[in-house]
């Protein structure tokens, strides 16, 4: 995972943001996604920020596969440290108790927000290059 700093995101054209933790979203959404999404709101703006799915439940004809064991889902690699991750940096030891916190945003004008960081430290998560580190792992 690329090692953000304040100093490397602004010289990469990013303006960092205050921002506030509104709601926290961890649930099967779109098809059988597993998903974790945060919605921040700052001074004049919100949005809600999300990686890639990190597990996905199957269905057939549009219904869940019901056969009694966990065979009808899968977790993809890296989802679970993901999640932690966004528990260090937010400095949250859990994931019920992220709403109401206070992080920073590195945005991009025209951009999602891809990379969050702690309020007070200088320590980011990047979804982006943390999930390219798993699939350079996997070939």
């Amino acid at each position: 995972m690329k090692k953000w700093t304040k100093d490397l995101l602004e010289a990469n054209g990013y303006e960092l943001r205050n921002a506030y933790i509104k709601n926290v979203s961890f649930g099967m959404k779109d098809y059988g996604f597993l998903s974790l999404e945060l919605t921040l709101e700052g001074d004049g703006w919100g949005v809600n920020y999300m990686g890639p799915s990190i597990g996905r439940k199957y269905y057939i004809n549009g219904e869940s596969i019901k056969d009694g064991n966990a065979a009808n889902f899968e977790g993809y690699e890296g989802g679970a440290e993901a999640i932690v991750r966004i528990l260090d940096v937010v400095d949250c030891p859990e994931f019920e108790s992220l709403k109401g916190k206070y992080i920073r945003a590195a945005t991009k004008r025209g951009e999602s927000v891809k990379i969050i960081g702690n309020i007070i430290k200088d320590q980011w998560f990047d979804y982006g290059s943390f999930f390219d580190d798993y699939n350079t792992k996997q070939e």
